[in-house]
């Protein structure tokens, strides 16, 4: 919602400055954003979440403007990596906190118990 508000209201197509102002904006509201404040920037000993999105592919072709591709084109199939304070949650598409084969077979016994 933010990205399309921020679309209409700056009448920027790539909505630029979308992903700096959610960042800064939602510090602002916690009031977290002041100097040495742990979020609001990317600077050294804050924390930050990062998205690494590929937007390469055929399915994004063409593409006149990155930053226009990224807001408005690029879905959750395009994340390839992600950082949540530092730490890398997700590695090339796969959850790095999370136990797939546990949860699998929890999955299965709770499908079992409900039939």
């Amino acid at each position: 919602m933010r990205r399309l508000l921020a679309k209409v209201s700056t009448g920027d197509a790539a909505a630029r400055a979308c992903g700096d102002r959610a960042a800064h904006g939602d510090a602002e509201r916690c009031g977290r954003d002041r100097p040495r404040c742990e979020i609001g920037s990317l600077e050294v000993g804050k924390h930050a979440d990062l998205t690494a999105v590929r937007i390469g592919g055929v399915e994004t072709l063409p593409m006149y403007d990155p930053t226009s591709h990224l807001v408005n084109a690029a879905g959750r199939e395009h994340v390839t990596d992600v950082w949540v304070a530092g730490e890398r949650v997700v590695e090339q598409r796969r959850v790095t906190t999370l136990d797939a084969a546990a949860l699998e077979s929890r999955a299965h016994a709770w499908q079992q118990r409900i039939a």
